[in-house]
Parts: C-alpha cells; structure tokens; sequence
C-alpha cells in the first residue's frame, strides 16, 4: 500500500522535473550569456567579485560573483548591448563598456582588478570584433542595422541566407517552385525564401522564431516572416552547433524579435521598387 502511494508523487516530482528541465533549454536559445574571470595584477583568481551587467536600452541588471576559481557566470540575458562591471573591496571598479550579448551567444568579459578604491573606476570599451573563442560552432548573425542596410527586394528577412558562404537558392538547392512550393516560399513573394547551404537540400533548415519552431512539418512551409522593423537579429548556424538546435539537417535560422526599450520610437519609411525605376 504504501509502495503504491508514493508512485504519483515521484512520478509527479519527475514530471515537474522533466518540465523545468525543458524549459530552461529551450530559454537558452533565445538568451545570451556573458563569462569571464577575475585576476588580479599577478594573475591569481579573485572570488567574491561582484559583476553587475546592465542593458543599455532597457536599464535592466543581472549580477553575480565570482568563484573560487575568478569565473563568474551571467545567464538568460536579453540580446542587446551591455553595460559590465567588476567591484570589491580594496580594488577599483572596472567597467566595460558596449558588450554585445547575442541570443545563444556567449559572450567573454574578463577582469583585471588594480588593487585601489572602489570609487576608482577603470572604464574599458569592449572589443566589437573580438572572435568567439567559447564554441566551435560555425554561425553568422545579422543584426537589425545590417538587415535594414543590405539590399533585399522583398524585405524579407530569410532571404539574408543567400549571403552565407556556400549558399544557393536557384537550380540543385531543394526549392521545387516560387510561390507555395516546399521550397518554403508563400504565396505572393518573388523568390525562395531558403537556400540551400553547403550542398544541403534546402528543405533541410530550421526556421525558428523566439525558439519556437516556425515550419509546416509536412511540407516545410515557412509560418511567418516578420517584418525587417520587428527583428533584433537573425542567426544562421551552419555546423557544430549544440544540441538545443536539434531537428535539423542543414542550417538552423533562429529570429530573434525586438523587446523595446525605455524610450518611446518608431520607424517610418516608404519602399518602392518596380520596373519604372531600374
């Protein structure tokens, strides 16, 4: 009686598990992370540092401290640009500044402490072009300034694949016709939305939005395409990406909608093209 008693609740304590356990892997595909390490002028770790990351449009901030070991973790935040910072006692405050955080990013901020006081503050501007050094996974992002500045007949955000080294969209690429084929194209566009990467059949590729899957799985329909002014950043991975993506046999396009900020703004613009033109 008693064996027969305790099987819901185990079951109901695996399932709340199994639940939570989901729902943080799925979060992180639409969240960034920033890592790093505390060390003072000798190199030896720091514990107990306090780093605070603030998002510049939002004034949002997450904080932690660093281990034992100097490294310090900050998870689940929203891409955007940050505002890092460093601080304990008998050392001087270090903050850097313009620190990208990518949706499924990591991004590598390290500290160098000077012993000092804490309303001494030692302001580094973050390096735009540093190369990722956490994964080995190959992906290229578009961010909102690139998908309104780069040529595109339709303002359709998925045709940015065509730029990915290796990409192909025309004769061998898996698209079967323009408009409602299983190329993934809707009704009324002018071209395939998808394109086929390194010799992958385009069919193939994950189209998520916010993490969520964003294809027909029966005939790989594209669902939605959100407008170019909605979009924070498109993510294409092309290889040795990890497991979060799955259900993919070519490139995964992750779309990442804007969340807004604390000031109110808009876009206005008009977009015209026809043959008159050209």
């Amino acid at each position: 009686m008693l064996l027969i008693a305790r099987r819901p609740r185990q079951m109901a304590s695996f399932s709340a598990f199994v639940c939570a356990t989901v729902t943080v892997c799925w979060g992180q595909i639409n969240t960034g992370k920033i890592t790093g390490t505390s060390l003072d002028s000798t190199g030896a770790a720091i514990a107990g540092v306090e780093i605070h990351a603030t998002n510049e449009d939002t004034g949002v901030a997450t904080s932690t401290r660093s281990f034992g070991t100097g490294e310090y973790l900050l998870n689940f935040l929203s891409p955007g640009t940050y505002k890092v910072e460093g601080e304990k006692a008998g050392f001087q405050r270090v903050t850097q500044t313009g620190v990208m955080v990518n949706a499924g990013g990591i991004t590598r901020i390290n500290f160098a402490m000077v012993v000092g006081e804490v309303r001494q503050t030692v302001e580094v501007a973050a390096n735009v072009l540093a190369v990722t050094t956490e994964t080995s996974e190959l992906s290229m992002t578009f961010t909102t300034k690139d998908l309104d500045r780069l040529p595109n007949i339709d303002r359709n955000p998925l045709y940015q694949l065509n730029l990915m080294p290796g990409a192909n969209n025309d004769r061998g690429s898996g698209n079967y016709g323009l408009n409602g084929g299983e190329n993934g194209s809707a009704v009324g566009l002018t071209r395939n939305q998808l394109a086929s990467l390194g010799g992958v059949d385009a069919n193939a590729n994950s189209v998520l939005i916010e993490g969520i899957a964003n294809r027909e799985p029966q005939n790989a329909y594209v669902g939605v395409a959100p407008p170019i002014e909605g979009i924070q950043e498109v993510q294409v991975y092309t290889g040795k990406y990890n497991a979060e993506y799955g259900f993919s046999g070519s490139a995964v396009v992750n779309v990442v909608t804007k969340a807004g900020t604390n000031e109110y703004h808009g876009a206005l613009f008009e977009f015209l093209r026809n043959e008159k033109t050209d």
